[in-house]
């Protein structure tokens, strides 16, 4: 009986919490051995996750719950990483508990040393959100190393997702740390061998005077990092938020690149690019043809979701790009576009560049948000192009949202296949408890 608990823990483990593994080997002694590492004597588990938005979450209720636990976990069984930094209770003096970030003085450097012995990582999903309350990139710089030295000894990992962005009590804009922004950037060039990457990028520095300082010598974080992600030629997803006012920097990152001669990714199968919240008064002082036509010859792609200011769609230049993207993906099934604003090319771009895939029954979802101005005609005939295709809309709606402007969403659900959209479910439940307006 003891054997078949053994050989049946590995499942069970992987539905089980770090509270709960504990409880199991203090109360099986079978078990035991099987999640204590005897040298260590720390709690083998291959996964471990950190829910900061329930209000149920050990986290919340123990105090110093998280640097607690990362340093009870067997870092070499860990497999998959999703790690926030949530507020925490803190007993004082008088034995009454308060609410407290301990992020900067335990948990994040345990988080950052133990990395060294995670050589069986995978998967990791890092927000920072927490870290935003002290976060003197000058006073932390050599923890930043020791981070980004120890990420890069996890030679299994192929999934990174970054949310360097957070929101302070008393502040409209929210904040990214610079420090950890080039510790990421100089991960990704040195392990060029990634899967997966995600970044989310606020909108200001925490740490206003050591931007200054790095912008005085010439050092710009934002692009540096733009180039580093842009050139992995590994990938097969790359998804890249941002602030509206790192915006002209992802669209000059691909125009340097291109006139620098570097390689052009081929392999990416999911991209998303765009901002993650637009503000209307904001103008780009670049188009967005460049980074279209970077991403053009990924021929394999089968996701595309652009969330990018409709003055970026306008104009001849910009319509034989976006051409150039959609044209020859043979995979291509699902898209989204976020216009916010008027486009007049929009529609007219993608009946003509998706008519094979409409044809081949290929597209399986198509949604446009916050387009202004549209004519109805022209929604009847994407819908009639679809239908005579002989795609079956199960849903089509062209709807007025509350900004004000049309919604277009159509989707084929006979063809949609299963979990298809899974991987980025983490990454919009943040952008969606951060930015709940953002369409």
């Amino acid at each position: 009986m003891a054997r078949v608990i053994e050989t049946c823990w590995p499942t069970i483990e992987a539905y089980a919490d770090l509270e709960s593994s504990v409880a199991v080997a203090q109360t099986c002694r079978s078990l035991h051995q099987a999640i204590i590492d005897p040298r260590s004597k720390k709690v083998k588990v291959t996964h471990f996750e950190i829910d900061p938005f329930s209000i149920r979450s050990a986290a919340t209720r123990i105090p110093h719950y998280l640097s607690r636990s990362l340093n009870s976990i067997n870092f070499p069984s860990l497999q998959h990483l999703h790690l926030d930094f949530p507020r925490t209770k803190r007993r004082n003096a008088s034995g009454h508990s308060n609410e407290t970030d301990d992020a900067y003085c335990s948990s994040f450097p345990i988080f950052a040393t133990h990395l060294s012995s995670a050589y069986n990582l995978q998967r990791l999903y890092f927000s920072t959100g927490g870290l935003m309350v002290r976060n003197l990139s000058v006073q932390f710089e050599g923890l930043y190393e020791i981070f980004t030295d120890n990420l890069c000894r996890c030679t299994k990992l192929r999934e990174v997702t970054i949310l360097n962005s957070g929101v302070l009590s008393g502040c409209i804009e929210t904040l990214y740390s610079v420090a950890l922004q080039q510790a990421i950037t100089r991960f990704v060039k040195r392990r060029p061998h990634l899967d997966t990457l995600t970044m989310l990028i606020g909108e200001k520095p925490s740490d206003v005077l050591y931007n200054q300082h790095l912008r005085s010598n010439g050092i710009d974080p934002i692009l540096d990092f733009f180039q580093a992600a842009f050139t992995i030629e590994s990938l097969n997803s790359l998804l890249i938020l941002v602030a509206h006012q790192h915006l002209d920097s992802l669209f000059n990152c691909a125009k340097i690149l291109s006139f620098g001669g570097a390689a052009r990714p081929r392999f990416v199968k999911r991209l998303r690019l765009g901002v993650s919240e637009v503000d209307i008064d904001f103008q780009p002082q670049s188009d967005s043809a460049h980074i279209l036509d970077f991403f053009s010859e990924c021929q394999f792609l089968e996701y595309l979701s652009l969330c990018i200011p409709a003055m970026e769609w306008e104009g001849e230049r910009n319509a034989q790009a976006l051409k150039r993207m959609l044209e020859h993906k043979h995979y291509l099934s699902f898209i989204t576009i976020n216009v916010y604003g008027q486009s007049k090319i929009l529609l007219p771009v993608l009946l003509e560049s998706l008519s094979v895939n409409i044809e081949a029954k290929i597209l399986c979802e198509l949604r446009i948000h916050n387009i202004m101005d549209v004519e109805k005609d022209q929604c009847i005939q994407l819908q009639s192009s679809l239908r005579l295709s002989g795609m079956v809309c199960e849903q089509f709606q062209a709807k007025i949202n509350n900004r004000g402007n049309w919604d277009i969403y159509t989707l084929d659900n006979r063809r949609l296949r299963e979990g298809e959209l899974s991987a980025d479910d983490a990454f919009d439940h943040f952008i969606t408890m951060k930015y709940p307006n953002r369409e």
